[in-house]
């Protein structure tokens, strides 16, 4: 399951997890976040700039460590994805793409290797 914190207008943090939060859980994490508070919502149609899906970025993977010391070990990845109304739509392509949703497939990669 995914979860969304933050703001459509600002940044969004999408967090893969494998279990539901606690209320003690979402307290720390919208602390975490800057008061960024939990979206009920289970998609986002907006545009967005984030890490392409294949890439676990390094961010993300102290994040989730973070969290892991802060007693939240139900978090996989974590992503930010910066709005492109705010923050405008350059980015390096290599790295990261635009996404016109965010929805409980973000994280999903339905890629199957050509054969030999």
């Amino acid at each position: 399951m995914i979860r969304f914190f933050g703001s459509t207008q600002d940044t969004i943090f999408a967090l893969h997890l494998t279990d539901s939060f606690t209320d003690h859980d979402i307290e720390k994490l919208e602390w975490l976040f800057s008061d960024k508070p939990l979206l009920s919502d289970e998609a986002i149609n907006a545009a967005f700039i984030g890490p392409r899906a294949t890439m676990i970025t390094p961010w993300s993977t102290n994040a989730v460590e973070i969290m892991q010391n802060m007693g939240i070990n139900k978090v996989v990845r974590i992503e930010s994805y910066k709005s492109v109304s705010k923050h405008g739509d350059v980015y390096d392509p290599m790295l990261s793409e635009t996404y016109t949703k965010l929805d409980q497939e973000i994280f999903t990669i339905d890629i199957v290797p050509e054969s030999i």
